[in-house]
């Protein structure tokens, strides 16, 4: 099941969410023949956040830039299989996770470099805490570089 929503609060400030539940329906009596022996039997994403677009026609520099920010959950529900004896024990994973960036325009046709941070916190069932951290650099490229251009008679 996926669910999602985008909430037009102001012109230029938006809520946007997203609900997703997944399970495997498999009867788990086949073994595997991965070899990482892990399958994953369940997962759930749940994230939030709000965003603030650019102005179309920014009359100051930083009507130019839009900033995001938001808070995510996940948790997987994994089989681990064993080969010496053929049972398998479930095994948990939950991330709670902070993400912050923003994007700056530029060229006329809405180009767009953006940068981003997600910090997350991820516990499961066998080992302690661990602190994620994740750098992310983007560019959208709105420009027609790849439409056949007519020669000129």
């Amino acid at each position: 099941m996926f669910l999602g929503f985008d909430l037009e609060l102001t012109e230029m400030i938006h809520a946007q969410g997203e609900i997703s539940l997944w399970s495997d329906l498999n009867d788990r009596k086949t073994n595997l023949t991965s070899g990482l022996n892990q399958r994953i039997l369940a997962y759930q994403h749940f994230n939030i956040g709000i965003i603030r677009f650019a102005r179309a026609l920014p009359r100051i520099w930083h009507e130019s830039l839009h900033f995001r920010g938001g808070i995510i959950h996940r948790s997987y529900e994994l089989e681990n299989q064993l080969f010496a004896n053929g049972q398998s024990e479930n095994y948990n994973i939950n991330d709670i996770g902070l993400s912050i960036g923003f994007g700056i325009k530029f060229g006329v046709t809405k180009n767009q470099i953006v940068f981003g941070i997600n910090l997350i916190n991820r516990s499961d069932s066998h080992n302690s805490d661990k602190l994620i951290t994740n750098f992310n650099i983007g560019i959208s490229i709105g420009d027609l570089w790849f439409v056949k251009r007519r020669v000129k008679q």
